[in-house]
């Protein structure tokens, strides 16, 4: 099955909030995916993006929902 991640980033939390809700949702993919899946993990792919003032947050956002509309199976909400 073709599982997105979804779950907390915290484009306003602080580094260490961050860090932690992307590993968590990295472990997550890791776990989907040893059990036969693919997965998109929309923070393994754009978790520094926010931060890099070329790219807008709807940018990124735009493309995670592409992925929801036309790739995705199923929702994997952590």
């Amino acid at each position: 099955m073709r599982i997105f991640i979804s779950g907390p980033y915290g484009d306003h939390n602080s580094t260490e909030v961050v860090a932690r809700n992307v590993e968590r949702a990295i472990e997550t993919a890791k776990i989907l995916m040893l059990q036969g899946h693919q997965v998109y993990c929309p923070h393994a792919l754009t978790g520094e993006w926010p931060h890099d003032p070329r790219i807008t947050r709807e940018m990124y956002l735009g493309m995670h929902c592409s992925f929801l509309e036309y790739w995705a199976e199923a929702i994997c909400r952590i």
